[in-house]
């Protein structure tokens, strides 16, 4: 088993500007499933997510309140030190299993990263967080081949970006975006 620092993707629903200036969007913040990620060699690992370790109600508990970034932070992660140059929002206490989704809200704060936004310059949603993984190959009950399985999720940040791992669902800005709020690459 190895700890490793993950990124993954998820989507906004419709977004809602605030009094002052905020958005507050519910997101799709990641699922369970079988997701893709780069070693460090250069190949390729299927891994795991399980619903009970993706749902688990400690790792969830780990996404509340932790700092939204614009893009990942390219030192990794996000801490008291550094979060002052990062931080452009918040997750919100509502964390909660939708489906297959882990959903929740979120606040952008940073007028650049909202016009992004806006302008649909930035509108996927990426989580990144730490996880043990656990080299175990196997086929999900919906067919899917794996490598390795991830536990012990702890959420450290979710960050705004261009473009989540390939599969991601887009932001849903307005009304004349897909009737149901996603755009599947």
């Amino acid at each position: 088993m190895t700890r490793v620092q993950r990124f993954d993707f998820g989507s906004l629903r419709p977004v809602r500007r605030l009094a002052d200036g905020r958005l507050r969007c519910d997101a799709h913040v990641t699922r369970s499933g079988v997701l893709r990620y780069k070693l460090p060699a250069g190949t390729e690992q299927a891994e795991r997510r399980p619903p009970d370790q993706v749902f688990d109600p400690k790792s969830l508990e780990t996404l509340k309140g932790t700092v939204l970034t614009e893009d990942h932070p390219s030192f990794g992660l996000v801490d008291t030190k550094n979060s002052r140059d990062v931080q452009r929002g918040s997750v919100g206490d509502n964390v909660r299993r939708d489906g297959d989704h882990v959903a929740a809200t979120i606040y952008v704060t940073d007028d650049e990263l909202i016009q992004k936004m806006e302008s649909r310059q930035k509108i996927d949603v990426s989580p990144g967080y730490t996880c043990d993984v656990v080299k175990k190959k196997g086929v999900t009950p919906e067919g899917e081949h794996y490598d390795a399985v991830q536990t012990n999720i702890v959420y450290n940040h979710t960050a705004i970006v261009e473009f989540g791992r390939a599969g991601s669902a887009r932001v849903r800005m307005d009304a004349a975006s897909s009737s149901a709020g996603i755009q599947v690459r």
